[in-house]
């Protein structure tokens, strides 16, 4: 007799734009919302076609639009918490509830110096986000950052690798390094001030790749990891997603050119991919 073994359903992607209009400084927010349902409850939605206790997907948009309406959050992670304890309160079969929040950024503008109150541009194309797991009494938070992209010209190696008869990329002593940044940090979800630690989590983390001479994206992701670590000590534990972003040398040879470190070709796939969660 075959058994379920895990069960979670919701609602993805409910887009939100919302205003917020303290004369004379207006404030955007702009925001992606999933919420996700579990509970013993919702097995025999599956196992014998009873909606009973299946709160429809539409409904939990509808909780989210409002809930974002009616709330003066300060942060991502206060709305993310708030709509994770509000739909456990109000369906209390289902006790666990992951509210996830993708943000982008606004920023006011500021001709000449002077900020305008009212108009913005965005930046981009780096994502913070954050997720709220509620859980009966207790929550989880984690933050991060998405899609940071950055680059340096020197200062990273990638030598001393296994090399056997498929193996026909050079070792390089020093070579250009770009990456995509993702990485996602746990946090006390009160008692904190959240906006102040992700700034200080992207801050080191934009200082090392700066600094740091690596031999290689691993080493560059576990002495980021631990400055975190060793700087902040809210954060419980970091994962670091760090894929490369491949730019090769374009051969200029048959044009007697020697082109040994200025033009190069960018590419977006295939590409290595590496991962580190480093904990306390």
């Amino acid at each position: 007799m075959p058994e379920i073994a895990h069960t979670s359903y919701g609602k993805t992607g409910v887009p939100i734009m919302k205003v917020v209009r303290r004369e004379p400084r207006h404030e955007v927010w702009e925001f992606v919302v999933d919420v996700t349902a579990e509970s013993p409850e919702l097995e025999r939605a599956y196992t014998r076609a009873d909606n009973s206790p299946v709160v429809a997907t539409d409904t939990m948009k509808n909780l989210v639009n409002y809930l974002s309406f009616a709330y003066d959050f300060s942060s991502l992670e206060d709305l993310a918490l708030h709509i994770g304890r509000s739909l456990q309160r109000r369906y209390a079969h289902l006790p666990r509830w992951t509210v996830r929040i993708e943000g982008a950024n606004w920023k006011h503008l500021a001709p000449g110096g002077v900020e305008n109150p009212i108009s913005f541009a965005r930046t981009g194309p780096e994502v913070d986000f954050t997720t709220a797991i509620v859980d009966g009494e207790e929550s989880i938070l984690r933050n991060g950052i998405r899609d940071l992209l950055v680059l340096k010209t020197t200062d990273s190696a990638f030598s001393g690798f296994v090399r056997d008869e498929f193996t026909t990329l050079p070792e390089a002593r020093d070579r250009m390094l770009a990456t995509s940044i993702t990485a996602e940090w746990k946090v006390p979800p009160s008692g904190v001030e959240h906006t102040g630690i992700n700034h200080a989590v992207r801050e080191i983390i934009l200082r090392v790749f700066s600094e740091l001479k690596s031999e290689s994206v691993q080493h560059l992701a576990y002495e980021t990891a631990t400055a975190v670590l060793e700087s902040i000590e809210e954060v419980e534990e970091i994962r670091l997603r760090l894929p490369n972003k491949h730019y090769f040398l374009v051969d200029l040879s048959l044009f007697g050119v020697d082109n040994s470190d200025t033009l190069y070709l960018p590419t977006t796939a295939p590409h290595g991919d590496i991962y580190l969660k480093l904990t306390r």
